[in-house]
């Protein structure tokens, strides 16, 4: 009998060793446009993949290591790899460009992977630790993996349904992946950063997708309580714009103020967005949709500004002028049928994408300015 065939552990690690270097030549084959993160990722991976697959050719020779340990390596290996495989382009459009925007201020160091739902990456957070977790423990071992610039400390891949790749208003929702979850139910952990940071913009994107959902009415309405009770205590209950909009909301899924449940803000050093914050730069906002303009100005005949409009101001001004003022954007298009309508949606999120990637784009060529 062969050696292999004596030892069954041997036969193992020569399979992960077989295997982690097929995953290494997978991954060298880069495809012609990529972030620079989603790059540095990929060849920290190969060099990965290539110490994993001789450390199992010293192994298989009668090392006593855990051969479940080098078959888990090879499984986080292929597992980040079809991650960054089905990964978007460079430039994603819609719901992408919002959420690269705010990754930048709320994720630093991340590589963010944005895609529809398929049967291969069915999920809609995936992986936010992970590879945090990763890189530490290919540290711990000692592998020799050269330095590389750009690599990112973290990952997030997001989700959304298939087809709204452009809805910028119900893509509020998953900002809430990009905070460091204390709360032990992730969940609450999530609601908790979205609100905080997003204001009400978060609360309307949750209650629109609870509506399409098949949780049960108490599930439903114990997530919206927990959410608008965060916006309680920030005040956004007694702000003349919003909080009827808020009272409205809560009372169709039968709750009633004042909400009673034991909720602190605190979120260190992340900014929260505040009725102040919206009463000061939303209602300008407006009259640029009204123009059908991207609301990236806060001034109508601006062209060039010192300060652009806040990227979440702009997503905010987007769902209190969906709920408000539609009729207006509806009588400036002649939207008169459901399809009508629907299209007259899609030009606000067009807009709004627009508007958050207007004013990302002049945010940093006024930090390079004052660089320079």
């Amino acid at each position: 009998m062969s050696e292999l065939e004596l030892n069954p552990a041997a036969a193992r690690y020569q399979a992960a060793s077989e295997t982690a270097r097929s995953l290494a030549r997978t991954l060298q084959a880069a495809p012609a446009q990529e972030s620079r993160r989603a790059a540095a990722l990929r060849k920290y991976l190969v060099h990965v993949a290539l110490a994993l697959a001789d450390a199992c050719d010293r192994w298989q020779t009668g090392t006593d290591v855990n051969v479940f340990a080098a078959e888990r390596w090879v499984a986080s290996i292929g597992y980040l790899s079809t991650e960054l495989t089905h990964s978007l382009p460079i430039t994603p459009p819609g719901v992408a460009v919002v959420l690269q925007a705010l990754a930048a201020r709320w994720s630093p160091n991340t590589l963010l992977l944005i895609g529809p739902k398929n049967a291969v990456t069915g999920s809609s957070y995936i992986g936010a630790g992970y590879l945090e977790s990763f890189q530490d423990n290919v540290q711990e071992i000692g592998w020799a993996i050269p330095p590389i610039s750009d690599l990112p400390r973290r990952l997030l891949v997001l989700r959304y349904p298939y087809g709204e790749q452009d809805n910028v208003l119900q893509s509020c929702l998953m900002i809430g992946i990009f905070g460091d979850h204390t709360d032990p139910e992730f969940s609450r952990g999530m609601h908790l950063f979205g609100a905080f940071t997003l204001g009400p913009a978060y609360f309307f994107a949750l209650a629109a997708s609870l509506e399409r959902s098949f949780l049960s009415q108490d599930k439903k309405a114990s997530q919206l309580r927990y959410t608008a009770r965060i916006l309680e205590v920030a005040g956004w209950f007694d702000n003349a714009i919003i909080g009827p909009l808020l009272k409205t909301r809560i009372e169709q899924v039968g709750l009633a103020l004042p909400l009673g449940e034991e909720t602190i803000l605190d979120m260190g050093e992340v900014v929260g967005y505040t009725p102040a914050d919206f009463d000061r730069d939303a209602p300008r906002l407006w009259e640029r949709l009204k123009q059908l303009l991207p609301p990236n100005e806060l001034e109508m005949e601006a062209v060039e500004s010192a300060q652009p409009a806040d990227a979440v101001s702009i997503l905010n001004a987007g769902w209190s002028f969906h709920l408000l003022h539609m009729d207006s954007l509806y009588a400036i298009l002649g939207s008169r049928t459901p399809e009508d309508k629907y299209e007259a949606l899609q030009v606000l999120n067009r807009l709004l994408t627009k508007g958050v990637e207007l004013s990302e784009i002049t945010r940093r060529w006024n930090a390079a300015r004052q660089e320079a």
